[in-house]
């Protein structure tokens, strides 16, 4: 007979949670999914990178910000203190943080915003109350202002990077 055991003999096996943890309903909590607003579909927006946000004096609070595929720049509660946890509490308008001055038509088509090449596109400093944004193809580094959400392009680059950091 084969062995159904896939223990080593040595090893102590809590079958209790053995069970639990292949059996147990499975319970997970997303963050709501921006739509598009300019567009009558509504259909959803991709997230392009998070940055968690802890505002200051307010430790139990724990916020993320992250720019969207039309240029916007959202804000989740994920510890519920501002309301429902992973709802959106704040969002800023479309177009924010795009490099392109050609405008967006509303229907879907975006200019390039956030580059899926950079790896760590969003670095926020919780104590200044800012988040940095990488945008297209690495090249740029936008700064938005949390508390007021407001846009200050910041400065480009020479050469492409994969990462910004705090």
């Amino acid at each position: 007979m084969a062995n159904w055991d896939p223990s080593y003999p040595s090893e102590k096996v809590r079958w209790y949670e053995e069970y639990i943890a292949r059996n147990a309903p499975i319970s997970t909590s997303w963050l709501q999914q921006p739509r598009n607003r300019e567009s009558p579909e509504h259909e959803y927006l991709e997230v392009r990178g998070m940055g968690i946000y802890t505002p200051p004096g307010e430790a139990d609070a724990t916020l993320v910000v992250g720019p969207l595929d039309d240029g916007s720049v959202c804000l989740w509660d994920i510890s519920g203190t501002r309301g429902r946890r992973g709802s959106i509490i704040a969002r800023s308008k479309s177009g924010l943080i795009s490099v392109d001055l050609a405008p967006h038509d509303g229907a879907g088509k975006y200019s390039k915003l956030i580059s899926t090449g950079v790896t760590e596109c969003v670095s926020v400093d919780s104590a200044r109350k800012r988040a940095f944004f990488a945008v297209q193809s690495g090249m740029v580094i936008s700064k938005f202002l949390l508390e007021t959400s407001k846009y200050i392009p910041f400065w480009m680059v020479s050469s492409p990077f994969t990462s910004v950091v705090e």
